[in-house]
């Protein structure tokens, strides 16, 4: 700090001055009184006096002013003040406002006299009122004749005056002053000053009707300032206080109350604002920093109607070409609505070094000719850019036309290189979580929640539910566990076991209930239900209610794609088939009203909670202690295997276990799904020491394996399950609304539909994802009447300049890990399909074959060496079934089933039932063969082969083969074999007997007897 001696110089004059005037008092009079009720009872409060200016009548001038007393405890009062009785002007009085502990305020007026005593209140109290209250009182006498005198033309005092309706004066009138006032009377200097300001500015004045144009010169170095031009408000002329508020002020004002348009200056403060803080169809333009920024609330096109448009560009040409060559010399003339040029030219920087640091200082250098970003809480059709093209004139018609041209490359980490578009659709990974802080009290319908996480995607529609573990059940409190799942009947269901569920009553609509001629909800209506035709379980009385007032479930009956507008909502039975009922959304007839049970919940399977995003169906009603109906749409999945649910219900029957090297091997009696890496149950096996829970390993279509140590043994019997059951229910209300009306933003408060939950503060609540999310890649439509051109139309993707090794022209890649689906140590199934053509073509695919392969087909997830690596190459739809083509790569086969019978390639073999050749070429063929192999036809005698005689030339032929011994004497017996002659091949015919005549090869001989034996050489 640095001291300035003049400045205390000239405080201390100023103190010495005020010292010394301080010295030189007037007297005063001291009224002193006790001040009464009207009751009699003492008063408190305060006397608020004030005076005009005066003078003494010793001549001390006094200044107007006011003071106020205390009345004491008591009624006392006591007060200083300096005589006015003599004063002048004359009629001079202290005005004194009593205030009064019992809220009365009265008045009086005082005339203080100089007394060295004190003074009562009623000695000083005036009993005739000032000049100028205009009610002091006069004598009879005194107005008659004051009349007689105006009358008269001579008032009582005898001044002469001018007459109201005419009159002429002997001299100048005196005024006192300027006038203030529209209807005084000016005198000369108000005249002569304002002329004078009038001819001196007249040139400078601006002309609300002007003749011709006016300029206006503003002096370099200043500025015009207004604080409404044209209808626009200027945020600089709104700022008050510290200042920084101009736009809160001027859309906080009554001139923008139904709307208005606000520019924020190019020079004006930083001052933030919300757009949701701006009344409805207000525009704030905002200059500053040399750039524009239009912000716009409710905008309304009172044009076209219906449509809430922010800003509008609307673009009419009807120039020729000729004409524009003409106007702007451009040879390549156009029309465009909008154009926007960006240009960087200077301070970029793509250094991203993350390979040294991570996080460096900061990102790459991001530019954007163009943003959009839709931020869309609420509920409808979401499109962040619709595009629509209607094209007439003959000409190309395109909906878009892209063009990069690029030559920097990539260089650093994160370069992508260039490419027409990062397209990306995901659910969103982030869930509103927070804690409930005020209106926590059960069924309320606003309730404001403190986030904790995914701040800002809360949105309309879905489920608020209370994850408080006190209100939810689930299979751990319960013992139960979800077991399957039918979709069928009213609406999907969920069967339990272990659980003691309360039952809902059912009934049904029996009629339409529509929407209003002006609003979608059908709000309070009075409907009939249905007495017959209702699905099995549901009743057709109202009686069967109970309760004749409260809340129930609302739901369609599932009906393909159309949606099951599930809501909550009081009821009031009219009678014993109608009811009233205050809804948001219009039914259908027959559609379920569910009372009690779990109506008001939501269910959760929890096996298909991932990342903390859980899937919460709304129960419609219970139908047992362990059934359930629920609003399914068009995900009805829950306890239902093989669907997009990740649920199993396995169980298979075990043939026998053997446990050899401290690993047990399992065959099941049929065939047992792929369920490597999930943990199985085993029990009832006659060898107990087998049963418990253990990961497995499949190894066969009936086979797997688990890590067990124990001695090698074998057993049989027993189980092999699998059960994924696990659930939650969560008490949970409808979202109607996540705007807060009174901040006019998403600030955490949540307008509910009628809910029974019983919130209450610091309960810990979820927003989840809808139940039915469906994330898909895009379908492109094309159509076209007429017939095509000729020319060939293809669509898809053309490479050109310079492609070589590493470029893959089309890729479909299912990024999910392996261990999601069931066989790899998920419960999933695996996705259907990755390339579909359907339709009529003449060919569906047409291929150029590569320089090395038409086509590479690699080994399935499981490897190429597993039991199960075998795959189908083709599947065959036929008249009767589908024929199949399959691989196996651990053995390198290729086998072929046509309407079940197989034919199979291997490294060995071709193997077949029935093959039909014209041509067969052989070196070896085994196996037996027979003539009675011959089914039909015959081989000619010549293309038989001799056989080898025996020695070193044997070999087969039309007879078995000889033998490698040469000379031996054999026979060929009737069984197929040589066989030598026993006794050496020499013997005795003891005799030969015949019938007559006995026939030789050269004709008939007569017929012989031969009694004597012969030798046979």
């Amino acid at each position: 700090m640095h001291w300035n001696p003049r400045s205390w110089m000239l405080i201390g004059v100023l103190l010495t001055v005020m010292t010394v005037a301080g010295v030189a008092q007037v007297a005063t009079t001291q009224v002193a009184d006790t001040i009464y009720h009207a009751d009699g009872t003492a008063a408190a409060g305060t006397v608020i006096i004030s005076w005009p200016a005066f003078t003494t009548s010793n001549g001390n001038s006094i200044p107007s002013g006011s003071t106020s007393a205390v009345i004491a405890v008591g009624g006392a009062l006591s007060v200083q003040l300096i005589p006015n009785a003599g004063s002048t002007p004359i009629g001079s009085y202290y005005t004194a406002v009593y205030h009064l502990d019992d809220g009365s305020v009265s008045r009086q007026y005082w005339v203080i006299p100089v007394s060295s005593a004190a003074v009562k209140v009623s000695a000083v109290e005036s009993t005739v009122l000032p000049t100028s209250v205009a009610m002091q009182t006069v004598s009879k006498s005194y107005v008659d004749t004051a009349i007689a005198a105006a009358v008269t033309g001579h008032p009582l005092d005898s001044t002469p005056y001018v007459l109201k309706s005419g009159d002429t004066m002997s001299g100048p009138l005196v005024l006192p002053s300027d006038p203030v006032s529209a209807t005084q009377a000016a005198d000369k200097n108000y005249v002569d000053v304002s002329v004078a300001a009038l001819s001196g500015g007249l040139g400078q004045m601006v002309s609300t009707l002007p003749s011709a144009t006016q300029i206006v010169a503003q002096p370099t170095g200043t500025q015009l300032e207004v604080n409404n031009l044209n209808g626009v408000e200027y945020a600089s002329q709104y700022v008050n206080g510290r200042g920084n508020d101009g736009i809160a002020n001027v859309v906080s004002s009554a001139n923008c109350a139904n709307g208005c348009e606000v520019e924020a200056e190019h020079g004006y403060t930083n001052e933030p604002y919300s757009t949701t803080s701006l009344s409805s169809q207000t525009h704030v333009k905002d200059a500053r920093g040399g750039r524009q920024v239009d912000s716009y609330m409710n905008p309304l096109d009172v044009v076209r109607h219906g449509l809430s448009t922010a800003q509008a560009i609307d673009d009419v040409s009807t120039q020729s070409e000729a004409s524009l060559l003409q106007q702007t010399g451009n040879s390549i003339p156009g029309a465009v609505g909008l154009a926007i040029t960006q240009e960087g030219l200077a301070g970029g920087s793509n250094l991203f070094p993350e390979q040294i640091e991570s996080p460096g200082p900061y990102f790459k250098m991001g530019y954007s000719a163009l943003t959009v970003q839709g931020t869309y809480n609420t509920q409808g059709q979401h499109g962040l850019v619709p595009e629509t093209i209607n094209c007439y004139g003959v000409g190309d018609c395109l909906i878009g036309s892209h063009t990069i041209n690029a030559s920097g490359g990539i260089r650093d980490s994160a370069d992508e290189g260039a490419h027409p578009f990062d397209l990306q659709t995901h659910e969103d990974t982030r869930v509103f979580v927070g804690t409930c802080i005020s209106g926590c009290t059960t069924g309320s319908i606003t309730v404001m929640i403190a986030q904790n996480s995914g701040g800002g995607t809360q949105g309309d529609g879905r489920f608020l539910i209370d994850t408080n573990p006190a209100k939810t059940i689930t299979s751990a409190s319960t013992g139960g566990a979800l077991v399957g799942g039918t979709l069928g009947g009213p609406h999907a269901t969920a069967q339990f076991n272990g659980t003691n569920f309360p039952v809902s009553i059912f009934l049904s609509a029996g009629q339409i209930i529509p929407s209003q001629a002006s609003n979608m909800a059908p709000g309070t209506v009075t409907f009939s239900i249905a007495t017959s035709g209702v699905p099995s379980g549901y009743a057709t009385n109202t009686a069967a209610i109970g309760a004749s007032s409260g809340l129930a479930c609302v739901v369609d009956q599932t009906a393909g794609y159309a949606p099951d507008n599930y809501e909550m909502a009081p009821y009031t039975a009219v009678d014993a088939t109608h009811l009233q009922m205050t809804l948001n959304k219009p039914h259908q007839i027959l559609a379920t009203l569910a009372f009690g049970g779990l109506c008001g919940y939501g269910l959760e399977q929890t096996v298909d909670t991932v990342n903390g995003i859980r899937q919460l169906f709304p129960v419609v009603g219970t139908t047992s202690a362990t059934g359930l109906y629920y609003a399914g749409g068009t995900t009805p999945v829950v306890g239902t295997m093989n669907q997009t649910s990740g649920f199993l219900n396995l169980s298979g029957s075990i043939a026998s276990a053997t446990r050899a090297g401290n690993v047990v091997t399992v065959t099941t009696t049929g065939n047992y799904p792929d369920v490597t890496g999930l943990s199985i149950t085993i029990a009832g096996v006659a060898d107990s020491s087998y049963n418990g829970n253990y990961v497995v390993t499949t190894t066969g279509p009936d086979t797997f394996t688990y890590a067990q140590s124990g001695a090698n043994s074998s057993s049989t019997g027993g189980t092999a399950s699998l059960l994924t059951g696990g659930f939650a229910f969560y008490p949970m209300a409808e979202v109607l609304s996540v705007y807060d009306q009174a901040v006019k933003s998403v600030d955490g408060q949540m307008t509910l539909a009628p809910n029974n939950v019983a919130w209450a503060a610091n309960d810990s609540v979820e927003e989840p994802h809808y139940y039915q999310e469906m994330v898909s890649a895009d379908t492109e439509f094309v159509g076209q009447s007429v017939p095509r051109p000729t020319v060939v139309l293809k669509a898809g993707m053309q490479y050109q300049q310079n492609n070589g090794p590493g470029l893959t022209g089309w890729s479909i890649a299912n990024a999910s890990p392996s261990t999601n689906y069931l066989g790899y140590g998920g419960t999933h199934g695996v996705p259907d399909g990755a390339y579909e053509a359907t339709g009529i073509w003449r060919r569906t695919m047409n291929l150029t074959a590569g320089e090395q392969a038409a086509f590479d087909i690699s080994c399935n997830m499981h490897g190429c060496s597993n039991w199960n690596s075998g795959y189908n190459l083709f599947e065959l739809q036929s008249s009767v079934s589908a024929d199949l083509v399959a691989y196996s790569p651990t053995a390198s086969s290729l086998s072929m089933i046509m309407r079940g019978t197989p034919y199979s390639f291997t490294p060995q073999a071709f193997t077949a039932g029935t093959i039909n050749t014209g041509i067969l070429n052989a070196t070896i063929i085994n196996g037996s063969l027979s003539g009675a192999s011959i089914n039909s036809g015959t081989i000619a005698a010549a293309r038989l082969p001799l056989f080898g005689p025996s020695g070193t030339a044997h070999a087969p032929g039309i007879v078995p083969d000889p033998g490698a011994t040469a000379g031996s004497t054999r026979f060929l017996r009737e069984d197929g074999t040589w066989v030598a002659p026993s006794g050496g091949g020499s013997g005795t015919v003891t005799a030969v007997t015949g019938t007559a005549p006995v026939v030789s090869s050269g004709g008939a001989t007569p017929a012989i007897s031969m009694p004597a034996a012969r030798p046979c050489g």
